[in-house]
């Protein structure tokens, strides 16, 4: 199973007792669950989402309208 953080997990006790139960219905005797640095907020990946995004924002603000992932990727292409 995989999960991008605890909290989720928390919040809905189901998750855990349907893995737990789920597991042995498919014929599988073991699993693991698997937490992903990014749902922590203290990964690179995070990192690079938020320069992105305050990036993106920072077009907004200034009159640039991005409408596609396209014009995104131009707006930061074309940054020095």
């Amino acid at each position: 199973m995989y999960s991008d953080g605890p909290t989720t997990q928390y919040r809905n006790k189901m998750n855990f007792y349907l893995f737990c139960t789920r597991i042995f219905d498919l014929v599988l005797y073991q699993g693991t669950w698997n937490l992903f640095e990014a749902g922590h907020g203290k990964g690179a990946p995070d990192a690079v989402g938020g320069t992105i995004k305050r990036m993106a924002d920072k077009f907004v603000a200034n009159g640039k309208d991005i409408p596609t992932a396209e014009s995104l990727f131009q707006s930061l292409s074309s940054c020095d």
